[in-house]
């Protein structure tokens, strides 16, 4: 009825505040690289509150609008991203299960294989690199409310892609490691960019999408090799970060949102802590053994 109704447009009313917040720092940062832009803390939930997760949910979808709409940016998401998926993360965020964001298609850079995307220093607070799989859609992947879940066969025949990807953390707060998971999935999820490699034709089904599990990669730092990691390390695998991800989104959004033909979805860093942060002048690169993906590189300028 009306009582909630009236609720419904205060809450609306107060994520788009929140939103402003986030996008603000977000634009202000990356026209000027500067750390006062940042936020001293959380955005907070209605009244004051802690953020819940699905009301860290309402406060992202306006934050990515709120960006999209001052870069003039009517592309629609690259893809959607998903993090959290190794229980190091999920202990320190607070949150036992995954969780995802869009992927801002005027954050994203593709290259041919083994070439470098040159990415601007300044715009990004953090410079975190993960290193990541990524499976390209050719179909939708839509889960109708009272549906059963989609299973992992159904899901493996929506990818046409696999493509290597660098992805670099970006956040809004000044201390982020003291916000919480909530306020770091508001805030499109630490989003700051992401580096395409080039891509490889899916082909084998689930089968072969299940092998990407035992792939093995390397993360090199300006010619040294500063970790390794390994598909399983997101979740099990690329397919299964899938799985999960086009039956939550279906699922949490109640079937008005749903994984489209064309999405990029990274499924999730690989290697283990400690991470690599980038500084100016760092060239990061990411080759995959037996070169079974194109390598990539980035240099910050």
């Amino acid at each position: 009825g009306g009582g909630h109704d009236a609720e419904r447009r205060a809450t609306m009313g107060w994520a788009k505040q929140a939103a402003r917040q986030l996008a603000r720092a977000r634009i202000d940062y990356a026209s000027r690289g500067a750390a006062r832009a940042l936020l001293e803390g959380a955005v907070r939930g209605p009244a004051g509150g802690k953020l819940t997760l699905s009301q860290a949910y309402a406060v992202q979808a306006e934050t990515e609008a709120a960006v999209r709409r001052h870069n003039s940016d009517h592309v629609p998401r690259a893809g959607v991203k998903v993090a959290n998926t190794n229980a190091t993360s999920q202990g320190f965020l607070g949150i036992p299960h995954p969780f995802y964001s869009p992927i801002l298609a005027s954050r994203t850079w593709h290259v041919a294989d083994g070439e470098t995307a040159s990415l601007p220093t300044h715009e990004f607070n953090l410079r975190l690199i993960e290193t990541e799989i990524a499976l390209r859609l050719g179909k939708d992947l839509r889960r109708p409310p009272g549906a059963p879940p989609l299973d992992r066969e159904e899901v493996a025949d929506a990818v046409t892609g696999v493509l290597g990807a660098i992805e670099v953390i970006h956040t809004s707060y000044r201390d982020w490691q003291r916000v919480g998971g909530p306020a770091i999935v508001a805030d499109l999820a630490a989003h700051g960019a992401f580096v395409f490699g080039a891509e490889v034709p899916a082909a084998g089904g689930a089968a072969a999408l299940e092998e990407l599990a035992s792939l093995e990669c390397s993360l090199i730092l300006n010619g040294v090799e500063t970790s390794k990691g390994r598909g399983e390390k997101a979740l099990g695998g690329p397919l299964r970060v899938l799985e999960w991800l086009a039956n939550e989104i279906s699922e949490r959004s109640r079937g008005q949102d749903f994984l489209r033909a064309g999405d990029i979805i990274p499924t999730g860093v690989l290697v283990d802590p400690p991470y690599l942060y980038a500084r100016e002048g760092d060239l990061v690169e990411l080759r995959f053994a037996g070169d079974k993906l194109p390598g990539l590189g980035c240099r910050f300028e």
